[in-house]
């Protein structure tokens, strides 16, 4: 979680086909969609470079 005070914040990956954040929980599996999360982002000015943000197929 990057919390609303971290403002203007860059996080730059290898590559998209090499830095790939992943998470495999479920609404079902954690009491709600707002706890299933991978990654969540509250600070403004947020910028991803080179990376990809996976959904899991099977879920």
């Amino acid at each position: 979680m990057v919390n609303a005070n971290k403002t203007n914040l860059i996080i730059q990956g290898q590559g998209y086909e090499s830095t790939i954040i992943s998470w495999n929980d479920t609404s079902s599996s954690t009491g709600g969609t707002a706890y299933s999360a991978s990654v969540t982002v509250f600070a403004p000015g947020f910028v991803a470079y080179n990376i990809t943000f996976e959904v899991p197929l099977d879920n």
